[in-house]
């Protein structure tokens, strides 16, 4: 039977002569095929349209059983071999939408079962159509004949945990998201008569919900999973035994979730419409998951009706953590979002619910109707407002028979949300409508009851009107805005939620950068900030935007929790005192978990985070009391650490509440910087009586900030201009490729930098010494404005450039490592990194000489003093010193272990600041220490150091000098870069001397790991160890000097 099937086949495509066959020609002999042989009538073949772009399309064919997907055919053209097409990425990404995969050019058939080729054979070649007579192997018939039924009669699986459910459900909305964007983009190029309802919505959403801050890609993202959640929701609601469809899922969709219905309109639009051919497809896929889950381990899964145990945990939260870690496990970095562990929102809503009950003395906390209003100003899947709503049903039990009426007249109307996010959005009202249906059987009474969760973002405050476009599109949008409108002019007692974190923040609408202004100043005074880019932070704006609405008010609450940065960074000093200013109480629970910083337990075991990120985090709990006394013009601020495991702090916030905790620490509030941490400052006035950098010196500033060292820096001038050259001709596509460029950012892009350097002819005058890091000096291709240089800094880098034998001070302002050791000196443009390469340690460049215009005179070289400290220095003293002592004092003092040790906690937070001694004797034997200092670290003399330290010796004569492994030896005091070459004579405390976060020795072999070491390398280094060696020494003398210095210790 099955021979004669295929010998009719056969003779079918010989109907169309070999060379004049394309991919599409012989597909309905193909389903006829397999029509004829299938083993049950139930079996669907579904033809798929052309495809617009290889791999992005549907499948050829998509196989059904009774609504549910058996699997793909994907058919190709009669001459191509199909181990290239395994190998292809289409296949790759069918591999990953399904487990059965039937791939054929026609006459070769494959069966691939989940991932893996099981089945092959070829039925007959391709000069067999040529013949007049083909005849067909018998054994090659029976063969081909098993794989397809084996591919046709494949089980259908049911989904039966979790876990699998996300990661399936995940791996189809990456793909409809890819096809939404595709679709998008063709549609957006067209013109504005021929866009589509894909496109009106997208620019609906684009204007009026994110001020057109939202990329295609963007969209795309958030309408792929709001569909794919909505068809979850769907199957939840869905009690019957009814096949979900295109036709019917919608009345499985509350009308209560306008907003909701509106986008899953666009379903019925890629349904009914050709034009969305190659999305409905996929659209099908989500549906088949949905219809294959295990109804009963799904009801169990997602029920909140569980053991007092089992809801501690949030199943939708969990459930969408893992599928958005599966999803796009980058989105969550750059969205700033990361989800609340239950533990925390335990914590932070108790103590809320405690402090209505016990501050502001409402008996029912939450559950006070007439006068508790709530806003989650960052809802994401409403895991705060969920445990807000269990406080207030917990107040009212359901025997008391007032659960209705709490809900409709309080949770309804007083529990608000705010998320810019559309698939959380949808999550949360999908969670919290599920929560109140299980566990108080309640039901919306029309379609206007609906939660107070919007679609928002909390930061944009500018008035939201009515639209006429929006009826087209999006009609529930409109009366989204114009409940927004009233909720964010509205008074709200409590504001809970953890907000974004994303220094990088495009909220700069006028409202909130005007709100900003307040943490900027302290009593009304600017402060003196040259960069406050950290203040910029969306957390920091969320902050603001709270302490706005409950500075306006008589009483209210705050509890968040954030990155803890603002607790003691300088640059919030500001927003710190302000909020002294605005509450009455401010609980700071410091979680810490600062990978960066690599903080340490008491016991010296690591600190871990409670989220999977590196920045520290706090708890932040803020009253406001109606009570409050004009007198207390600061708050008073109450102050615990928790450090240790993730596991050992979720079991404290699980137990605790800010009542339950006996030991914060109330603290001292100093101006200027009113910490709201403990701080060690029993040094504070004796550091104070010194001098800060910014005040002496006149000019400074960060280092260069490349953007792409690795194009714009190189080890040699000629290797720098080759690859400049090299850059400036290749296509885009080819350039990034090749030089591992990514992505371009805010400051450097990939086409201007192209286009810059074919104006510049690639010139060698552009070429300049670098000190890239500490000794290392390199070569960049340097202009006074933006070119291959993201941020050149040339106002400060031109004093080096112009003035000949100049040189500068390198430091830090703030540290994040454990200790003070940066401070270097160069007598070359310098790199942003200088002296660490950690985000918090920006390099801070200080001229000794600087240029001036004066008229006729023209430039006039002086000393980069201030006018005060160089008044302050020629007073003090009774000789006037050059700048070039000066300098060298400075440089002494920063290089002295009792100076970094004794005023460390200074050291952290500010610009250094140099005790100058009274004692001019003193001044003069320090500078000298310091100037031999300098000449050391410019490499003008390594003091006399014997030249067998750090003598390089290689074991054998053919050694070719590449830096392969680096290793020390204690032992032996030798240090090897490969196994033939060492240097010699190397003490541990030179080997592990630090400059800055850099361990000088071994990060100069690290850089030039698989290079080979020119003599001129292997002598500099030789040079760097004896030079160590030296500062080492040096460094000892200053010591003597600085431990019994009057100054240090009054």
């Amino acid at each position: 039977m099955s021979i004669d099937l295929l010998k009719e086949y056969v003779n079918d495509l010989k109907r169309t002569k070999v060379e004049e066959k394309t991919e599409f020609a012989d597909r309905d002999y193909l389903k006829k095929l397999i029509n004829k042989i299938k083993p049950n009538s139930n079996i669907q073949i579904q033809n798929e349209p052309k495809r617009n772009k290889e791999g992005l399309g549907a499948p050829d064919f998509i196989v059904k059983n009774n609504e549910s997907i058996v699997g793909y055919i994907e058919a190709k053209k009669i001459e191509q071999n199909l181990d290239d097409t395994l190998r292809s990425p289409q296949i790759e990404k069918y591999k990953q939408l399904s487990n059965n995969i039937l791939l054929t050019n026609y006459i070769e058939f494959i069966w691939i079962s989940k991932g893996n080729v099981v089945l092959r054979e070829i039925l007959i070649f391709k000069t067999d159509l040529e013949k007049h007579n083909t005849k067909i192997d018998p054994i090659k018939s029976e063969k081909v004949t098993n794989i397809l039924n084996q591919f046709l009669e494949s089980p259908i699986e049911k989904i039966t945990s979790v876990e699998k459910l996300a990661s399936l459900l995940a791996k189809r909305t990456k793909t409809l998201k890819e096809l939404v964007e595709q679709t998008l983009n063709l549609n957006l190029s067209l013109p504005p008569d021929k866009h589509n309802t894909l496109t009106g919505t997208y620019n609906i959403l684009k204007k009026r919900i994110y001020n057109d801050n939202f990329k295609a890609d963007e969209f795309a993202d958030s309408i792929a999973q709001t569909i794919t959640y909505g068809f979850f929701l769907a199957k939840l609601n869905n009690t019957s035994n009814l096949i979900i469809n295109f036709n019917n899922i919608k009345q499985f969709i509350p009308n209560n979730f306008a907003l909701i219905q509106d986008i899953l309109r666009l379903v019925d639009n890629i349904a009914s419409s050709s034009e969305y051919k190659n999305i409905k497809w996929i659209l099908e896929e989500i549906i088949n998951i949905i219809n294959n889950i295990d109804t009963e381990i799904l009801f169990k899964e997602f029920s909140f009706a569980q053991t007092y145990q089992e809801s501690l945990k949030d199943p939708y939260l969990y459930f969408y953590e893992d599928f958005l870690t599966q999803y796009d496990k980058h989105l969550r970095k750059s969205k700033g979002v990361y989800y609340t562990p239950y533990c925390v929102v335990n914590f932070i809503v108790n103590s809320l619910n405690n402090i209505l009950k016990h501050t502001f003395d409402l008996e029912n906390g939450f559950a006070t109707r007439e006068e508790v209003t709530v806003l989650d100003f960052a809802t994401g899947t409403g895991t705060f407002l969920l445990e807000v709503i269990k406080c207030i049903l917990k107040e009212v039990p359901k025997e008391s028979g007032k659960q209705q009426d709490y809900i409709t007249s309080h949770i309804l109307k007083n529990i608000y949300g705010f998320e810019y996010l559309m698939a959380p959005y949808a999550v949360a009202h999908f969670k919290l409508f599920q929560y109140l249906k299980e566990i108080c059987n309640f039901k919306f009474e029309n379609e206007n009851e609906r939660l107070k969760i919007f679609l928002t973002n909390t930061l944009d405050l500018t008035e939201k009107t009515s639209q006429v476009e929006f009826q087209a599109f999006l009609p529930a949008i409109s009366e989204e805005n114009k409940l927004v409108n009233e909720v964010k002019n509205k008074p709200i007692l409590v504001i809970l939620g953890n907000p974004p974190y994303n220094v990088g923040s495009k909220n700069n609408n006028n409202h909130i950068l005007k709100l900003m202004k307040a943490y900027k100043a302290i009593e009304n005074k600017q402060l003196d900030e040259r960069a406050i880019i950290s203040l910029n932070d969306d957390y920091v704006k969320f902050i603001r935007f709270s302490e706005h609405k409950i500075e306006n008010a008589s009483e209210g609450l705050l509890g968040i929790i954030t990155n803890n940065g603002y607790l003691d960074n300088v640059t919030f000093r500001g927003m710190r005192y302000h909020l002294l200013k605005t509450f009455d109480e401010i609980y700071i629970l410091n979680l810490h978990g600062n990978s960066r910083k690599k903080e340490k337990t008491d016991d010296g075991d690591i600190d871990e985070n409670i989220f999977d990120i590196q920045t520290g985090v706090a708890i932040g709990i803020f009253i406001k009391n109606k009570t409050r006394e004009e007198t207390n013009k600061l708050a008073n601020v109450f102050y615990k650490n928790i450090k240790g495991t993730k596991i050992q702090k979720y079991a404290f916030l699980d137990s605790n509440d800010i009542f339950s905790i006996n030991t914060f620490e109330k603290l001292n509030l100093n101006p200027p910087y009113y910490f709201f941490v403990k701080k060690n400052l029993v040094n504070v006035d004796t550091y104070n009586k010194g001098i800060s950098l910014k005040d002496i010196f006149s000019k400074y500033s960060v280092g260069i900030l490349s953007g792409k060292d690795k194009i714009a820096i190189d080890f040699t001038k000629e290797k720098l201009l080759f690859k400049l050259n090299d850059l400036a001709y290749l296509s885009e596509q080819d350039a990034r490729y090749k030089y591992g460029l990514g992505k371009d950012t805010e400051n450097w892009n990939l086409l201007e930098v192209q286009k810059f350097l074919k104006s510049t002819n690639i010139d060698e005058k552009h070429v300049q010494n670098i000190t890239y890091r500490p000794f290392d000096n390199r070569f960049i291709y340097y202009s006074k404005s933006k070119g291959v240089v993201a941020r050149p800094l040339y106002k400060t880098m031109q004093h080096i450039l112009d003035i000949e034998d100049n040189i500068a001070l390198a430091t830090t302002r703030f540290l994040s490592t454990d200790s003070f050791k940066h401070i270097f000196i160069t007598s070359n443009i310098s790199e942003g990194c200088l002296v660490s390469n950690k985000t918090k340690e920006a390099s801070y460049f200080y001229p000794l000489f600087i240029k001036e215009e004066h008229g006729a005179l023209g430039n006039v070289v002086k000393d980069n003093f201030t006018e005060s400290f160089r008044n302050f220095i020629d007073t003090k003293y009774p000789k006037k010193f050059k700048p070039q002592k000066i300098l060298a004092y400075i440089y002494a003092i920063l290089n002295s272990n009792t100076y970094k040790t004794k005023f460390y906690e200074f050291l952290k937070i500010d610009f250094p600041k140099i005790i100058f001694t009274d004692e001019i004797e003193t001044f003069e034997s320090l500078s000298r220490l310091g100037n031999m200092l300098i000449s050391a670290h410019l490499l003008k003399t390594t003091g006399n150091v014997d030249k067998n330290i750090g003598m390089h010796i290689s074991l054998n004569d053919n050694d070719k000098h590449i830096v392969e492994k680096i290793q020390y030896r204690s032992d032996t005091e030798e240090l090897y870069y490969n196994n033939n070459s060492k240097f010699i004579n190397v003490p541990y405390n030179v080997y592990n001397f630090f400059i800055g976060s850099y361990q000088v020795l071994h990060s100069y072999l690290k850089y030039r790991k698989g290079r080979y070491l020119s003599i001129d390398e292997i002598e500099h280094i030789e040079k760097i160890i004896r030079v160590v060696y030296y500062t080492i020494d040096i460094q000892h003398q200053i010591d003597l000097i600085t431990c019994n210095l009057k100054e240090f210790n009054t």
